[in-house]
């Protein structure tokens, strides 16, 4: 899988984020690329259930976000 993640600089908030709200509008939420099946999928299978690997890579995406945003606080 592939996970593709849409991220942006709000100029109000001064902060990174990510822009869940432009992957449902854009993507319809379909964020991740199986190179298998050569399809887009949506990571959110129901009843609880991910693909694989959706929610460790998110957890990762966040922690990232926290370091961009630390060191923005000092740049910007």
């Amino acid at each position: 899988m592939k996970h593709c993640y849409v991220f942006m600089f709000d100029d109000e908030a001064n902060e990174w984020v990510h822009a869940t709200s432009v992957e449902e509008e854009k993507f319809d939420s379909y964020t991740a690329y199986n190179p298998i099946s050569e399809n887009w999928e949506h990571p959110y299978k129901g009843d609880g259930t991910y693909i694989p690997n959706e929610e460790k890579t998110c957890a990762k995406v966040s922690l990232m976000i926290e370091q961009l945003n630390e060191k923005a606080k000092y740049e910007l």
